[in-house]
């Protein structure tokens, strides 16, 4: 069977599914978000009762160096982890960012 290229969308649905999975393990109520605008993914409720919102982002790494156009500095190399950060509404609402890699 050859090996499928995954696109980023289903890389996102898979590491989402292992999130829920790994919570699930952890004894947690798992709940997922149906609207793709939605600025969380999930939900998980512990066992004590603790809600919490969760964004989750699958890692991903650059493909090429980026040099500055301006200055010729080597900014971010071949292989570096692109960073996350949440958005205004997600510190709002303190909706944490949780990376995964699956």
């Amino acid at each position: 069977m050859s090996k499928k290229k995954h696109t980023s969308s289903a890389k996102g649905v898979v590491g989402e599914y292992s999130v829920a999975l790994h919570f699930t393990k952890k004894g947690y109520y798992v709940f997922m978000a149906i609207d793709p605008q939605s600025p969380a993914d999930m939900v998980t409720l512990s066992p004590e009762g603790k809600l919490q919102a969760y964004d989750i982002k699958t890692k991903t790494y650059r493909k090429k160096d980026y040099v500055s156009k301006t200055d010729g500095y080597k900014r971010n190399t071949t292989g570096s982890a692109i960073s996350r950060a949440p958005t205004k509404l997600q510190k709002k609402l303190k909706i944490k960012l949780l990376m995964t890699d699956f």
